[in-house]
């Protein structure tokens, strides 16, 4: 055999090799660009989701008097009939946030919280009725 052909063969060889490991490191790089990303998102969306939860808290058992006298005040401009209704759905919300808040203080034996992912369902359940309503 020729001593050029078999040198360009291994030159040939030689820079294969180097580009086969270059795209293999661009490889493994874009691959772990990508999980990094992934896991980047995963971190944000529980944060997105334990604000979600802290303000459902929030609005759940605070306490506002002002707000539910001003509910409860007689309007004069309004007839018998809406007042009644007003105050018909004063009480049914109450009724619903006591229920809510029996369901979500409900422990085990172990004092554990029962329906963990209950409180889930119950913020995309509102977050549905306010996009409804907007």
């Amino acid at each position: 055999m020729d001593v050029n052909a078999i040198l360009q063969e291994r030159k040939r060889l030689r820079i294969q090799k180097e580009k086969i490991k270059e795209c293999s490191l661009q490889r493994k790089f874009r691959q772990k660009e990508k999980y990094f990303n992934q896991e980047l998102n995963e971190k944000l969306e529980k944060d997105i989701l334990a604000e979600k939860k802290q303000s459902f808290y929030k609005q759940l058992f605070e306490q506002d008097n002002n707000q539910s006298q001003e509910n409860q005040e007689i309007k004069p401009n309004q007839n018998q009939k809406q007042n009644s209704l007003d105050i018909k759905k004063n009480i049914n919300k109450k009724k619903e946030r006591k229920q809510m808040k029996k369901v979500f203080t409900q422990k085990n034996a172990k004092g554990q919280p029962i329906l963990k992912n209950y409180l889930n369902l119950m913020i995309k359940k509102i977050e549905k009725e306010k996009a409804t309503k907007n």
